[in-house]
C-alpha cells in the first residue's frame, strides 16, 4: 500500500489547562485549515499520479521518473483525504491512498509499486513476476483500447478467441534474453471455424489492425518487469507541512494572546 501524508496537531502540550475555551477555538480553526489544505493536497496527488507535468504546468512532483497515464481511473479513485478532530485534544489530517479499491481492481497494491518503485529500478518493492504462468503478457498499443486498457488477455490469444487473428508466433528480443515479441498473423480466428462458435462478446482487434495483411507485433512476454518510482504521495508531505506550520503558529499566537 502506498504511504499517506499524515499530520497531527496535539494541544496537550500547549500551555493551556483542560477545559480552557481557547483550546476549543484553536482546534476549530485548525480543523478548518486542515480541511482546506488536505483537500487541496489530495487533488495534487491525483494530478501527479495520473496526469503528469505539462510544459506550462510542471506539477508539484519534483522527484519521480515520469508519471502514470490515467486509464481505468482505479488509482485516482483510491486517493482521498480525511480530517478528524478529537474535542479540544488533537486534530489529525491525512491524505493519500485511503479509499478501498473498486472490486476486482487491486489499485492499492500497484499504488505502492508506483509510489516506491521496484528493486530492478532502484526502488523498494520486489520486481513484478508472473504467478500462474511462465511469462508476463504485456499488450502493445495495437492490443489496447484508446484508454490504455488491454482488449484481451494472453489466454484469449492462446485459445484463438481474438477475432481478426489467425495465429501467433514468438520472436526472441535478444539472444539468450528472457523476453519475446508476440507476432500476430491476421486472418480468421481459430475458434471461429468450430461449429457453434459466435463472435458476439469475443475480444477483437481494431478495424485498422484486422485489415493488415502482414504479421505485426501485438504483445511482449517477459519474465519480470521493473517499475521506476513515480511518487505522488511523499512529495506532498513537505508541501503540506510548509503550508500549515506558519498558519498554525498564527492561530496559536492569536488565541494564546487573548484573555479567557
Amino acid at each position: 500500500m502506498a504511504s499517506k501524508a499524515q499530520i497531527t496537531i496535539d494541544t496537550s502540550k500547549a500551555p493551556l489547562v483542560s477545559g480552557d475555551p481557547r483550546r476549543f477555538r484553536i482546534m476549530e480553526s485548525v480543523e478548518q485549515l486542515f480541511r482546506t489544505e488536505f483537500s487541496a493536497a489530495s487533488d495534487r496527488m491525483i494530478k501527479d499520479a495520473t496526469k503528469g507535468p505539462r510544459k506550462k504546468d510542471k506539477g508539484s512532483n519534483p522527484f519521480g521518473q515520469g508519471t502514470l497515464r490515467r486509464n481505468s481511473g482505479a488509482l485516482a479513485s483510491t486517493i482521498s483525504w480525511n480530517v478528524k478532530r478529537e474535542g479540544d485534544k488533537r486534530v489529525i489530517g491525512e491524505a493519500g491512498v485511503l479509499r478501498a479499491p473498486k472490486k476486482g481492481r487491486p489499485a492499492r497494491l500497484y499504488a505502492g509499486i508506483h509510489e516506491f518503485g521496484t528493486r530492478g529500478r532502484s526502488g523498494k518493492r520486489p520486481d513484478i513476476k508472473p504467478r500462474n504462468s511462465k511469462y508476463l503478457f504485456i499488450p502493445r498499443k495495437s492490443a489496447r483500447f484508446p484508454s490504455g486498457v488491454p482488449r484481451f488477455s494472453g489466454k484469449d490469444l492462446k485459445a484463438g478467441r481474438v477475432a481478426g487473428i489467425a495465429r501467433t508466433y514468438l520472436l526472441p528480443k535478444k539472444k539468450g534474453a528472457q523476453k519475446y515479441t508476440v507476432m500476430a498473423v491476421p486472418g480468421e480466428a481459430k475458434q471461429s471455424k468450430k461449429p457453434g462458435f459466435s463472435t458476439r462478446g469475443s475480444p477483437t482487434l481494431p478495424k485498422r489492425q484486422r485489415q493488415r495483411k502482414k504479421p505485426f507485433a501485438i504483445a511482449t512476454l517477459q519474465k519480470r518487469v521493473a517499475i521506476p518510482f513515480r511518487p505522488f504521495v511523499s512529495p506532498q508531505e513537505d508541501v503540506i507541512f510548509k503550508r500549515l506550520v506558519p498558519r498554525i503558529q498564527i492561530i496559536f499566537d492569536r488565541e494564546l494572546g487573548r484573555e479567557t
